[in-house]
């Protein structure tokens, strides 16, 4: 018996069969491109990864230049507050002066004994400063000047340096000034008076 179809019935029938005679195809089709977006999306993530890696070194990098940059800013201002110290003791004649005999200006401070090692040639400021390790310390080191016309006063001049340590291992600070004794015939003060000042950048290589 054959069954007859007319009008919009026969149509619909039609597309119906079609569309599910096409499953198999679209099944076929959407494998295939899931087989590719798995790859494209774990690659996706693998950069994504990378970038994120990225970013946190990047971060932690900074943060610790920035801790090291804080950690010598504030070894520098206890040297310099060190310094001050230094000078007011040397002006109230109270502070321990070690004499350079060699030629040229005293350096003593460069050496490693100066400010370390067992019994440092410093004498302590301060046991303890904010933020940093280590005793605040000072040298004063004087040196002869050459005597003037008519003038029989013995004078000298003095190197003050003062040394800090920071928190971190290596970081240290140095700040110096430079004192005279007064000339006698000025009338001015009768204690040496520190007069300029300077920041040593680069830790002494001897």
């Amino acid at each position: 018996m054959i069954a007859l179809c007319a009008g919009q019935d026969c149509g619909r029938r039609r597309t119906t069969g079609a569309a599910i005679s096409n499953i198999p195809v679209l099944q076929a089709e959407l494998r295939r491109q899931s087989g590719v977006t798995l790859p494209i999306v774990l690659a996706l993530t693998a950069l994504l990864q990378l970038l994120a890696i990225a970013q946190a070194d990047t971060a932690l990098i900074a943060l610790r230049t920035a801790g090291a940059r804080h950690d010598r800013l504030t070894a520098f201002v206890a040297a310099d507050s060190g310094l001050v110290l230094c000078s007011r003791l040397l002006a109230q004649g109270v502070a321990s002066v070690r004499p350079w005999t060699e030629p040229g200006e005293p350096a003593y401070w460069r050496s490693g004994v100066a400010f370390g090692g067992s019994s440092p040639a410093a004498f302590v400021l301060q046991a303890s400063w904010p933020g940093t390790t280590g005793a605040l310390r000072c040298l004063i080191e004087s040196r002869a000047l050459a005597p003037q016309v008519h003038d029989e006063t013995e004078r000298y001049v003095y190197l003050l340096t003062a040394h800090a340590l920071g928190v971190h291992t290596g970081t240290q600070s140095y700040a110096q000034a430079i004192a005279f004794d007064p000339d006698p015939g000025s009338g001015s003060a009768t204690l040496p008076q520190a007069r300029g000042w300077r920041s040593v950048a680069a830790v002494p290589a001897d």
